[in-house]
């Protein structure tokens, strides 16, 4: 099971607990808080990535750099093949 505490960034959370199957006695448990700083800084990637923090702000730039992405390659194939449109004018 994984929990969330709270002002933790992940949305899903990143502490875990495992329960045995057959008795429901709890077998392991980690408290993410109690990770390195090295580790806390890699978690906190996903948030981001994902716009799960940052407002709708965040959301824009986000969303707007997605787009970029996407753009990005179209624009360029279609710049050479008009370059290559004009070469042969």
């Amino acid at each position: 099971m994984r929990l969330t505490f709270p002002g933790e960034w992940h949305p899903n959370g990143r502490s875990v607990l495992k329960f045995d199957a057959t008795t429901g006695a709890l077998v392991s448990h980690s408290d993410v808080r109690n990770s390195s700083q090295g580790y806390l800084l890699s978690q906190m990637i996903y948030p981001l990535h994902v716009a799960a923090v940052g407002g709708i702000a965040w959301l824009v730039v986000v969303l707007v750099g997605g787009i970029a992405l996407i753009l990005l390659p179209i624009t360029g194939i279609y710049s050479w093949c008009w370059r290559q449109y004009q070469l042969y004018l």
